[in-house]
């Protein structure tokens, strides 16, 4: 500790900080694709392009999950001449090619999200892959199952099935308790009961924390007329299929009867907490309840989608997208920084009255933060009548200079030495900002006791 006599004298005290967060939030959109074959070298699959970026420039996702890519030059296609072909903002996680001729692939955008490791776990006949996500500002990340079911209704086709949701459910089942994950894709399920992959989807069992949930729900039987709006397959019949001016590219018809695409969710987000759905924004993307058994462009027209829209949906895919909105719990990004300090030497010949020891700065960058106390421990050997107070002050400058800051903070009668706090601040510092705050003290008389300042404790 240093002794100074002063009639005012000022001191600083961090080289660190205890940081206690605050929360806020933010959303992202999320959409499910089936593509149909999509590649970059079938002519045909290349004339979709234009539809494919209508109807992106509609439902604006911010991470799109897709099946039925043909292999990865395919991916980079999609990626470069439909979701960057006018400006970069997608990213493609980790590709793995399964030399299957249907892949699956993950984008995003990356001004919301990072990427990790990309699985892929092999089964008889398409592997189920494992994404991981994190969104900005979100301490954990999101696993990402993306899979292609076995197709058909013989009893060897639902074994395969249900084989194939065992191997989703294993992996799932060694993610850790409470992660954030979800299952996506064509389950290629004519109904709940189509063998035993959709009761083990969400069945629930001792030791087990892989399960998943719905974000929605509907009375009866999903493949029944009355729940025609969450139908994904198919937006075409043969008679419409005719009309198509790049063929059908292998797509089914048969008209909307079947919700083939599902989105599933953990308990984490299932769960009210950390990331959760929006309300009411899970959708079979252009269906409004109204085609059961009819292509998505017979009448009546869609109550809200353009004629151009529910066309394009028709063209591109014999499956409709599946749309959701997630919220999520984020904490703004504060990084605390002790950047100047002065020797004693350093202040012998100034104005001791206005000259911090040393400050700290506060950099904000990926949200703004309201900070709402500063706490420290005050020491030394000085008595309670001298110092008669501490001050906090804060400016967007970073050279300490009290006659350009603004008080905020004001501790009058402190007191010996011990825990002080500066409380119900309510100081505003917003995304992007670097501020600088100091601590004074109004030493009375001539004291040549000791006066010390411990790190301080930020809370936003």
């Amino acid at each position: 500790m240093t002794r100074f006599k002063s009639a005012f004298f000022i001191f600083i005290f961090s080289l660190s900080v205890y940081v206690v967060c605050g929360q806020n939030t933010a959303d992202f959109t999320l959409v499910n694709w089936n593509l149909l074959n999509y590649s970059s070298s079938n002519n045909n699959s290349v004339a979709r392009v234009a539809e494919f970026k209508l109807l992106i420039g509609e439902m604006l996702p911010d991470v799109l999950v897709c099946q039925e890519i043909i292999n990865e030059s395919g991916a980079l296609h999609f990626l470069d001449n439909v979701l960057n072909a006018d400006s970069v903002t997608f990213s493609m996680a980790p590709f793995i090619t399964s030399g299957t001729g249907l892949d699956n692939a993950v984008y995003y955008k990356t001004a919301k999200f990072t990427s990790g490791p990309t699985k892929a776990y092999p089964t008889n006949l398409r592997p189920i892959y494992r994404f991981s996500v994190v969104p900005t500002g979100f301490a954990d990340t999101i696993y990402v199952f993306s899979v292609h079911l076995k197709a058909g209704s013989t009893t060897s086709d639902r074994a395969q099935r249900d084989a194939e949701v065992d191997t989703l459910r294993k992996y799932s089942n060694l993610l850790p308790p409470n992660s954030y994950f979800m299952t996506m894709g064509d389950f290629n399920l004519k109904s709940e009961n189509d063998g035993n992959s959709y009761t083990r989807l969400l069945e629930q069992l001792p030791g087990e924390t892989g399960n998943f949930y719905e974000f929605i729900s509907w009375t009866g039987s999903w493949a029944n007329a009355s729940n025609a709006i969450l139908h994904t397959q198919s937006p075409r019949t043969t008679t419409s299929q005719a009309n198509i001016p790049y063929g059908t590219l292998g797509g089914a018809p048969g008209g909307m009867d079947d919700r083939f695409d599902l989105v599933l969710g953990s308990a984490a987000m299932y769960n009210s907490g950390g990331v959760d759905i929006v309300p009411g924004t899970y959708e079979a993307f252009g269906n409004a309840g109204l085609h059961y058994n009819l292509a998505l462009t017979d009448a009546p027209a869609h109550p809200t989608l353009s004629s151009q829209i529910i066309e394009a949906l028709h063209n591109v895919s014999d499956h409709l997208p599946v749309r959701a909105k997630f919220s999520y719990e984020i904490q703004p990004d504060a990084l605390v920084r002790n950047p100047l300090g002065y020797s004693i030497s350093d202040i012998q010949n100034r104005d001791r009255s206005n000259f911090p020891l040393r400050g700290t700065r506060i950099s904000v960058s990926n949200a703004p933060v309201t900070i709402t106390q500063v706490r420290f421990e005050a020491t030394g050997n000085y008595n309670q009548a001298d110092v008669a107070e501490f001050k906090l002050l804060v400016s967007t400058q970073p050279n300490f200079d009290v006659a350009a800051s603004t008080i905020i903070g004001t501790i009058s009668n402190p007191g010996t030495a011990g825990m002080k706090t500066f409380q119900n601040l309510q100081y505003a510092i917003p995304a992007g900002q670097t501020h600088y705050f100091f601590v004074t003290a109004e030493v009375n008389g001539q004291t040549t006791r000791v006066v010390g300042v411990s790190p301080l404790q930020v809370t936003y």
